[in-house]
């Protein structure tokens, strides 16, 4: 179903946005007319509001899905953990705003009375920031600009590409892969590599969404995996015992069994695993996957 948008610049799930659910499955279009559009799971137009004079830049659910904040002329806006607050940028600075009237000002300090981070100016505006899921990472999108930073504020990556301003950001499950929202209407899709983990005298590096150099550094003897399916959190090993599920630091996460299962005759081909699933094929029952 086609609607009569100038330009849709956002999509606003309110079941991802928020994690109650609704009666009524909405999701939320803004667009460069100022308007917000309510759109119900049947593709109906619920209710459309004029919101803003200028075109919606930025919107969010709460996480309980009770409320919707957008902006015009704001790049980002997030919520507070219990929706109570609104933390939304204004040109060089970040503004925390409470819904609350007759709230103070709120700013961040660690446990010392210090701040936590303050970055230096950036050549253009900061259009979107996103932590990764477990919090040790985040990008900083600007015009043409990507920027890779670690929870203390140092900058570990710095991209150019003529891609406009990134108007918003988000990483995949794992943290392995982000996405962006580009000005010039392309959507951007990166890697996170050179992460390094080691071992005794041993060093992993990944090099690529599908390769990993191992290095002896005693010896200097270099080594290339390469693997069929893009490098995530975790992996998987079988030998002639079972089935095993690792994370990169050689935590097992898991080691998945089932009625029959003959890991002999388990390989690549039979075997594929995902962000939160593995999939086993049985050689004993050709029709399923378990």
């Amino acid at each position: 179903m086609m609607y009569s948008l100038q330009i849709c610049t956002g999509f606003l799930n309110l079941l991802l946005g928020g994690g109650k659910k609704t009666g009524s499955d909405l999701f939320v279009l803004t667009s460069t007319d100022g308007k917000i559009h309510l759109i119900s799971k049947t593709g109906r137009v619920e209710k459309s509001i004029e919101a803003h004079k200028g075109a919606v830049l930025a919107g969010r659910w709460s996480y309980d899905g009770s409320a919707l904040v957008t902006g015009s002329s704001v790049y980002g806006i997030a919520w507070g953990p219990d929706s109570d607050q609104v933390l939304f940028t204004n040109g060089r600075q970040l503004v925390i705003k409470s819904l609350q009237p007759n709230a103070k000002p709120t700013m961040v300090w660690d446990t010392y009375g210090r701040v936590m981070y303050n970055s230096s100016a950036h050549d253009y505006p900061i259009t979107s920031v996103a932590w990764t899921p477990n919090g040790e990472l985040f990008p900083v999108g600007s015009f043409n600009t990507l920027r890779i930073c670690d929870q203390a504020g140092w900058s570990h990556s710095l991209e150019k590409s003529n891609t406009g301003s990134l108007f918003k950001l988000a990483w995949s499950g794992d943290g392995t892969q982000e996405a962006g929202a580009c000005g010039n209407g392309q959507v951007l899709i990166g890697h996170l590599i050179e992460r390094r983990l080691e071992w005794k005298n041993y060093e992993a590096t990944v090099v690529s969404s599908k390769q990993v150099d191992v290095r002896n550094v005693v010896n200097d003897v270099k080594d290339k995996l390469d693997f069929r399916d893009r490098i995530i959190k975790h992996f998987v090993l079988v030998d002639t015992a079972g089935v095993y599920v690792y994370s990169y630091d050689g935590r097992m996460v898991s080691s998945p069994r089932y009625a029959g299962m003959r890991a002999d005759v388990l390989n690549y081909q039979t075997v594929a695993l995902s962000n939160d699933t593995i999939a086993i094929r049985d050689k004993t029952y050709e029709k399923g996957w378990f």
